[in-house]
């Protein structure tokens, strides 16, 4: 594994850890956080609270503004696991999978943008778009990065090496010699 795929295989796994947190975020910021291990994760977050609180001030119930934050949070966790699969194909496939796992993310980032749409419309009808968006569209950024990354890798790994200096010399060294044998059987007389 070289450099660019090393880079590519780390860029993956942080794009994955950053949009499940986007999703974790966007289930449990509106409901006061997770609790785990006695640590509230997400408590209070003012990105969600105050886009909540936006939603609900333009007349959206309770009840839509929890549907609301459900979708952006399945298309985070759909963005999640196509990052899991472009992954796999990355680290685990042949020539062909590699070539997918470019598509795979840009898949990806095609559904982080629907998360950050589906933030953006009532976000833009709220007079509110902050942080929440942001986070997204920077996701979005990444994936799309780490695509061009995928692609840039395969075609690199596509090209054929250049002949070292020294195969062309070895390359050159068997043409002398076999014409110097075929001067030496022409040469050569039949004895009687």
């Amino acid at each position: 594994m070289n450099i660019s795929r090393l880079n590519a295989a780390v860029t993956s796994l942080v794009l994955l850890i950053a949009t499940t947190m986007l999703a974790l975020l966007s289930v449990n910021g509106p409901r006061g956080g997770l609790e785990m291990g006695g640590l509230v994760f997400f408590a209070d977050s003012q990105l969600t609270g105050d886009f909540a609180r936006a939603l609900v001030g333009i007349g959206v119930g309770d009840r839509v503004v929890t549907w609301f934050f459900a979708a952006v949070a399945a298309f985070d966790m759909a963005a999640a696991g196509t990052i899991v699969f472009a992954s796999l194909f990355w680290l685990m496939g042949g020539e062909e999978e590699r070539e997918e796992a470019a598509r795979l993310a840009e898949g990806a980032a095609l559904l982080c943008l629907l998360s950050a749409g589906v933030i953006l419309v009532p976000g833009l009808a709220a007079g509110t778009v902050g942080g929440y968006v942001f986070l997204h569209l920077f996701a979005i950024l990444g994936l799309r990065y780490l695509a061009h990354m995928f692609e840039q890798v395969v075609a690199f790994e596509k090209q054929e090496p250049e002949a070292l200096p020294r195969d062309r010399f070895e390359e050159v060294e068997r043409r002398l010699f076999s014409t110097a044998n075929l001067i030496n059987l022409a040469e050569r007389r039949p004895r009687a």
